[in-house]
Formats: structure tokens, C-alpha cells, sequence
């Protein structure tokens, strides 16, 4: 397959980028006058890496944001909204995890992730639509994870790196639960934390990454990690938690990083994808380049230039991602010239997003309709298109 007429991320030049199997094979100048079979060609378009979302809970993304005061640490939040928010709670409870963390897939895809590093028990999924990184040691924090410290210390997880929420909170019990944390790692393990809002420079140090949920954090407590002090202590990757304290599009906590400014843009764009392909050590994601996993998101660029091409993307604006070579999603856009290919378009399904019709592989109109079937007031920032047939659409 060939993605012909793009603009690689932050860069000047059209290119064409030509896929085999799994793998990028070749990145090279594009030649209009080339004749090539199963060639998507583009116009105004740009291709960037699958993000990677160091963080999230995938079944807890069927959740409303809870919460409406400003907490001092997360234990205030989590009593406030077990006794506010019941009735909710219990209502998305309801649907089984497994359709729950399967809608967690869904929603990363749509935002163009590629890769998700899940916090809390392992799923099992059947073809997921993208990958799920499991292999970590998930704690989820000094006050609420039973035995924290004797699974820290595990010799036998020595191969895994710890990932725990840690510092989420802005009074001082949440910096010195870091303090516990570090001098609590007897056999210095990797340990990489989630969100350290309460996190000093010092403290960073002693951490392999820190994953900043900067959306999540100002939703809660107003504030977020000091980023610009601490990165230069600490490998900084970007996470969307979950839809208890954020929206599920993580291009909004993008945006909202950018204006917290404590990264620059090519730091936030290496929090999604360098910089986690090396801290996770998935050696083959993260760049667009020869012999690299077709891990690829295609955007419409719009009037934007340089980082703003790609920083500034939105859901509705993806045209195309493909997972290790092949389409997970595409914009209706595409559809004539993908069934010109034929590419199977009955193994996907349209699905409008802000006003978009995008085609999903898999079956997520029976998923959507699975969980309405437990909880029909959920909320889900889709809507289920029928879609004509692909003669259809050349006949007219």
C-alpha cells in the first residue's frame, strides 16, 4: 500500500510513504507521474506516528467527569464522588467490564492512537483495533493499593517496570506519598508515575518517566505538574486517563498542554512518540521511517504549518490510521478510492464524530448497541450511520 502526497510531520517536503506487511519500507519524494497499485492518494494531508497513550483506564471511559469542587488530593476526590455520584457510578457498573474496556479501545482509535498502555487488570481482547501495552506492573497508588510496598519489592516482577499514580495532589501528603514511594523501592525498581503534580525536581530523579495527564489534573485540582522544571529531570510521557476526570478526546488535552506550555511542541509531540517507544522499549514504533511498524495517522492539514499541522488536529480532521500496515479507520472521504482498491469495506462501520463519518473496522455499532442495552443514558460521543453500499456511492 502506498500513502501518496503527504507531508511528514514538522516537515516541508511531499512525500510518499510505501508500505509492506507490518512495516514501512521505503519514505521517499513523491512522483505524481508514478504508477502504482493500491496508491491512497491525499491532497493538503499530514502523516505523523500512532500516538501512544501512556495512560489510560480502558473501562472507565463510559463514565461522566465527577466531581465539581477543587480536591486537594485524590482520596478527597474518590470519598467525594463514591458518596455524590452513586446513582452514576453504579449506573455504567452496570455494563461489564468487557464491554466497557472494548469502548476504551474505540475511543483511543478515534483520536488516532495507535498504541495504549492500560492501568488496573489485564483484558483479554479478541482483534483488538489497536495495541494494548500490558507489560507493567500496574499499582494503582500508596493509599489505596493493598500491599503496595511487598509488590514493589517482588523480585520475581524485577523484569517490569511499575507503573503507579503517584503525587496527585497539590497539599503536602501528596508530596510526601512520593517520598514514601522512593524511599520504599528496596530493590530499585523501574518505577514510572502517573500525573506527580506534588512531584519536585529532585524527587523526578529518582523515577524512570513521569506520564503527565495534564487534562485530567486541572479537572481535579486546578493545577498540574510543574513539567518545565521536571523534564529536564525525567523522560516525560503524555496519558489521557479516563472519562471519570477528562474528555475522551485526547486531542483536547493536547491543545490544553500546549497552552500550559511547559513543553515545546516538539517535546509534547516526543511525549506521544519517541519518547514512550523508548521508555516502554517498543523499538519499532514511534517514527515514521524505513523498516518502522505502518503504525500511521494521515490528518487534513488545513492552512497549518510546521507543529500546528499536527498539534492541532482533531478528531473530525483524521482521515486515515492504519495499525502494523493495516486500516483501522478512514474518513468517508477515502471511501471511493479504498473500494477501488478492493479494500474490504464491509469489515468496517460508519460512525459520525462531531459531524464526521468515519469508517471503523470492526463491530461497533453492535458494541454501542451491546452497552445500551445495560445503560441507555450512557453517553457516548458517537452516533451509528448507516451507510449506503460502496455501488451506491459510484452510481451517484
Amino acid at each position: 500500500m502506498l500513502l501518496r502526497n503527504v507531508h511528514i510531520a514538522n516537515q516541508n517536503e511531499i512525500s510518499d510513504i510505501q508500505l509492506s506487511g507490518e512495516k514501512i519500507v521505503s519514505v521517499i519524494e513523491t512522483d505524481n507521474d508514478a504508477v502504482e497499485e493500491n496508491a491512497i492518494t491525499f491532497d493538503n494531508a499530514v502523516a505523523f506516528p500512532g500516538l501512544i497513550n501512556s495512560h489510560d483506564h480502558l473501562d472507565f471511559n463510559l463514565f461522566p467527569s465527577l466531581g465539581e469542587i477543587q480536591y486537594d488530593n485524590y482520596q478527597e476526590w474518590a470519598t467525594h464522588i463514591h458518596s455524590k455520584y452513586k446513582k452514576e457510578i453504579d449506573e455504567v457498573l452496570q455494563v461489564p467490564q468487557a464491554l466497557r474496556a472494548q469502548w476504551g479501545l474505540y475511543k483511543n482509535l478515534l483520536c488516532g492512537v495507535t498504541t495504549v498502555v492500560d492501568h488496573g487488570v489485564e483484558h483479554s481482547f479478541e482483534q483488538p483495533v489497536i495495541e494494548v501495552f500490558q507489560h507493567c506492573q500496574s499499582l494503582h497508588s500508596v493509599a489505596f493499593e493493598k500491599n503496595w510496598r511487598m509488590k514493589l519489592n517482588n523480585i520475581s516482577n524485577m523484569q517490569k517496570p511499575v507503573v503507579i499514580h503517584a503525587g496527585e495532589g497539590i497539599d503536602a501528603g501528596a508530596c510526601d506519598e512520593i517520598k514514601t514511594l522512593i524511599n520504599s523501592n528496596y530493590i530499585r525498581r523501574k518505577v514510572i508515575a502517573v500525573h506527580g503534580i506534588a512531584m519536585t525536581s529532585m524527587q523526578a530523579a529518582k523515577f524512570s518517566a513521569l506520564v503527565w495527564c495534564p487534562a485530567s489534573n486541572y479537572f481535579m485540582f486546578g493545577q498540574t505538574a510543574s513539567i518545565g522544571q521536571i523534564k529536564r529531570f525525567v523522560p516525560i510521557l503524555f496519558g489521557s486517563d479516563s472519562t471519570l476526570t477528562a474528555s475522551w478526546d485526547i486531542w483536547q488535552h493536547i491543545h490544553a498542554a500546549r497552552k500550559d506550555g511547559g513543553l515545546t511542541d516538539k517535546e509534547l509531540f516526543a511525549s506521544l512518540t519517541t519518547a514512550p517507544a523508548d521508555v516502554w522499549k517498543m523499538n519499532d514504533v514511534g517514527k515514521i521511517a524505513k523498516n518502522q511498524q505502518a503504525d500511521i495517522i494521515v490528518a487534513d492539514k488545513k492552512d497549518n504549518q510546521g507543529w500546528d499541522a499536527v498539534l492541532s488536529v482533531t478528531p473530525e480532521n483524521i482521515l486515515l490510521v492504519t495499525k502494523k500496515g493495516e486500516i483501522q479507520l478512514f474518513d468517508e472521504r477515502l471511501l471511493q478510492q479504498l473500494d477501488e482498491q478492493h479494500i474490504a469495506i464491509n469489515d468496517f462501520e460508519a460512525v459520525q464524530v462531531n459531524g464526521a463519518i468515519k469508517y471503523v473496522r470492526g463491530n461497533i455499532h453492535q458494541l454501542i448497541n451491546n452497552i445500551r442495552s445495560y445503560h441507555p443514558q450512557v453517553i457516548i460521543p458517537v452516533e451509528i450511520v448507516q451507510t449506503k453500499s460502496p455501488s451506491y456511492v459510484h452510481a451517484h
